[in-house]
């Protein structure tokens, strides 16, 4: 697990996590899976500001995942898979009815909603 042990015990759970993903559709789920399994903290970085936002090797390091980390952590840990490198990533931020800030990701403007470690399709509608 990512959480356990130093920072190379982490790094190298995270290695062999990524290297056992094998296809698209598989990889997503069970990036997203890996990633809502973990424990919640609050609010880490800024997700208006991308200079706030740790690197792969520094959120590793830091060990703490909030709601906005969680999803970096799934764009990471995706970006690296060599099926991977040539999409276009983005994270979507969204206001709640009851003001809480929601974090989604999308993959080539098809979009992921991550609720209960679940992959709901969403897609763009362009006006």
């Amino acid at each position: 697990m990512i959480t356990e042990g130093n920072f190379e015990n982490r790094l190298e759970s995270w290695v062999d996590f990524r290297s056992n993903l094998k296809d698209i559709d598989n990889s997503i789920q069970k990036t997203v899976e890996f990633y809502q399994s973990l424990s919640l903290h609050t609010l880490q970085v800024d997700p208006w500001d991308s200079d706030s936002w740790p690197d792969p090797w520094e959120l590793l390091e830091r060990n703490c995942y909030c709601a906005f980390t969680i999803v970096l952590g799934i764009i990471y840990t995706l970006k690296l898979l060599p099926f991977f490198q040539n999409h276009l990533f983005k994270i979507h931020i969204t206001q709640n009815t009851d003001g809480k800030l929601e974090y989604d990701f999308s993959i080539n403007d098809k979009r992921y909603l991550t609720k209960n470690n679940q992959i709901l399709n969403s897609f763009i509608v362009n006006l």
